[in-house]
């Protein structure tokens, strides 16, 4: 028989012993560590092996085979693997001959997998080198293979083993990921680093079903290490966009990452400063409206432009304004905003907005800029309130910034 058999043949090499098919085998999600028989009749060697009784493991494999499934599809092999009970998975190879080192379990996993997403190197490095595997690059249900897991769970060591041993670098899970896309979210700079040179992936900009790609990962966590190797593997980041069309530098700028941004604006394959997502918001935006100031003044100096419109004809000024963060609005107007008195597709000013919330010095800010009080806004079933910048503040309680607006 092959080493990597089929399950159902590993039940019919099982049921030639009427003692293995009478006993029954508990699930793995049935058992717990310390209850499993140490002897006698009612022991399995499914038990014996989840407990790393080498021992054990011996004595009923006179009797019972290795390759025989529990209710969840789990053989002996998988349970001893998935613990890293080396001795345990050397006897159950060596002296119990189990054939189906390949075999996945009820989810899809092989021995192989589970080791390596638990880490154990030991096991990992026993099954590619002795075991003579068949299907090392062999996927579960949800397309992970011993590689994504790994990378998944950092697991550098078994990464390179399982390079050397010449896994697959640039395959996908069912989300379109490929390992360069993990390690790179992960932020997992050796891991990169080992899929890039070790493995020579060549998927440096491959997106995952939703269009992000290492580089927007990157950019995203604010990786700046992964970042370099990758652009240093000529990765294009002007030509990443996710599916909601977010590039790696609005990525940056919206969570405030300066490093990140500076060096995607420095990069040979540097961004478009202005590449706005699908809602027309651009980088500068998205630092105005998260309060990043140093995300911020880094773009003004990057010559961003400054006075722009999303498709609901927001500006970054109020973006800025109607989150309250007074630091980005007084840049934006010392900059030279001319988007004071801009009204957004509901009618929204600055000032409106800032004083629906009550934020009095981004409204004192405003009115010193020649933000117009008497600009009005009109009530839809979007926006609740209507009437003026005074109006609005007083509706909604803001007695300080209606002190400032009568002034």
């Amino acid at each position: 028989m092959g080493a990597c058999c089929a399950l159902e043949s590993a039940s019919k090499q099982a049921a030639k012993s009427s003692s293995s098919t009478s006993r029954p085998t508990t699930p793995k999600s049935a058992r717990k560590k310390g209850e499993a028989p140490q002897a006698g009749s009612d022991a399995t060697l499914h038990d014996a092996a989840w407990e790393g009784n080498v021992d054990l493991v011996r004595k009923l494999l006179l009797r019972d085979s290795p390759d025989l499934p529990d209710e969840e599809g789990s053989t002996p092999l998988h349970l001893a693997a998935d613990e890293g009970y080396m001795e345990v998975v050397k006897c159950l190879l060596e002296e119990g001959k189990a054939t189906c080192m390949d075999a996945s379990d009820g989810a899809g996993n092989t021995p192989l997998l589970l080791a390596a997403k638990e880490g154990r190197t030991d096991v990992v490095e026993y099954l590619l080198t002795t075991a003579k595997l068949q299907a090392p690059q062999k996927a579960n249900s949800n397309g992970e293979t011993p590689l994504l897991c790994a990378v998944q769970k950092g697991r550098a060591n078994i990464v390179k083993l399982l390079l050397r041993h010449s896994a697959a670098v640039d395959i996908s899970n069912s989300d379109g990921e490929t390992p360069l896309n993990l390690a790179a979210g992960k932020g997992d700079t050796e891991t990169v680093q080992l899929l890039l040179v070790d493995g020579r992936s060549q998927s440096v900009d491959t997106p995952d079903r939703l269009g992000w790609t290492p580089v927007l990962m990157a950019a995203h966590g604010g990786h700046v290490g992964v970042l370099r190797l990758l652009l240093k593997s000529s990765a294009k980041p002007a030509d990443s966009h996710s599916g909601t069309g977010e590039t790696p530098l609005l990525c940056a700028a919206k969570r405030g990452h300066v490093e990140v941004a500076k060096l995607l604006l420095t990069s040979a394959e540097a961004p478009t400063i202005d590449m706005a997502d699908r809602d027309g918001n651009t980088p500068l935006m998205m630092a105005a409206q998260f309060g990043f100031a140093e995300a911020l003044r880094l773009l003004l100096s990057k010559k961003a432009s400054i006075d722009l419109c999303n498709k609901a004809n927001e500006t970054a000024l109020l973006l800025a304004a109607q989150e309250g963060f007074a630091e980005v609005v007084a840049i934006l107007l010392e900059e030279g905003s001319k988007a004071v008195n801009i009204a957004a597709a509901d009618g929204r000013t600055a000032l409106i907005a800032a004083a629906r919330f009550g934020y009095s010095e981004v409204c004192r800010l405003l009115l010193e800029h020649g933000a117009d009080r008497h600009a009005r806004i009109e009530g839809s079933e979007v926006v609740e309130t209507c009437g003026t910048a005074l109006d609005v503040a007083c509706q909604n309680g803001h007695s300080e910034v209606a002190a400032i607006l009568e002034s």
